[in-house]
């Protein structure tokens, strides 16, 4: 099934075929497919799908294409047409800069940040924590953030609350 592993150019281009089925399920699970090849073949026939009138393709499309490089390059699918199609100018003008090299997914994986600065105008920047803000929180983005601990303070952390708990048991 080229759906579930697609590494020759016949299962690739049976996927690609499908990016373009009239039907919306099947042209999405086709762009996510594309997508996992992490290919130079599935950039170029992804990029075409961020101009697409449907909603839910551009946003597979803009979900599998970000994986590939590491950036959305400014992208909203839910945007409206006249900013979406100038993130999709920033998709187009990369393509057409980097085309004629072969290492390019690789080169743009390996220099998002120089990437990201040539096709993105550069955000404001963010006000940056203390110096004792950074020592003391770690962001970790999917749970939130966390106080460091070194792990001396730790172990006596630990040490004491046996201890309190030793009291407390021998009462």
């Amino acid at each position: 099934n080229c759906m579930h592993h697609a590494d020759s150019n016949e299962e690739m281009s049976a996927i690609v075929k499908l990016i373009n089925d009239p039907d919306e399920g099947v042209a999405r699970v086709a762009i996510r497919q594309l997508g996992k090849s992490n290919s130079r073949f599935a950039f170029i026939h992804l990029i075409p799908k961020l101009s697409s009138d449907d909603m839910k393709i551009r946003k597979e499309a803009i979900d599998a294409l970000r994986p590939i490089i590491g950036t959305d390059f400014g992208y909203k699918y839910s945007a409206p047409l006249a900013v979406r199609e100038e993130a999709v100018k920033r998709w187009k003008k990369m393509w057409q800069d980097n085309q004629t090299n072969p290492r390019f997914l690789w080169d743009l994986q390996e220099t998002n940040r120089f990437i990201k600065d040539k096709y993105l105008a550069k955000p404001a920047a963010a006000p940056k924590p203390t110096a004792s803000a950074q020592k003391t929180a770690l962001k970790i983005p999917a749970l939130g953030t966390f106080k460091k601990v070194a792990p001396q303070a730790a172990a006596k952390k630990i040490a004491a609350k046996k201890t309190k708990a030793g009291r407390a048991a021998g009462r």
